[in-house]
């Protein structure tokens, strides 16, 4: 198993991105937006490995319900879908998931 990517939250999408660039030498897509959820976003790659999603929400300058800045997901590559089952039965046994 293998981190995928992680999403990240900003109000100042543009910014973090800078940061990234100038500071870890990620290297940026294109601006991705999708007017429906007001959500823009670029992924940030590094050559190898995970990836960053960096991501703007119009809606969203602090926390409305369960929407926050900061942190918003992880997510990971897995090999198979018979490690994905594996994986689900093992966070079932330790009461993780329902």
């Amino acid at each position: 198993m293998n981190i995928n990517h992680i999403g990240i939250r900003t109000n100042n999408l543009e910014r973090l991105k800078t940061f990234y660039l100038d500071y870890f030498g990620g290297i940026a897509s294109e601006k991705q937006e999708e007017p429906a959820t007001l959500r823009e976003y670029y992924t940030i790659s590094f050559g190898s490995g995970a990836s960053l999603e960096l991501i703007y929400r119009k809606d969203i300058h602090r926390r409305i319900g369960g929407e926050t800045l900061g942190l918003c997901h992880l997510s990971f590559t897995l090999d198979s879908e018979e490690q994905l089952t594996a994986l689900v039965s093992q966070l079932k046994k330790g009461d993780i998931i329902a």
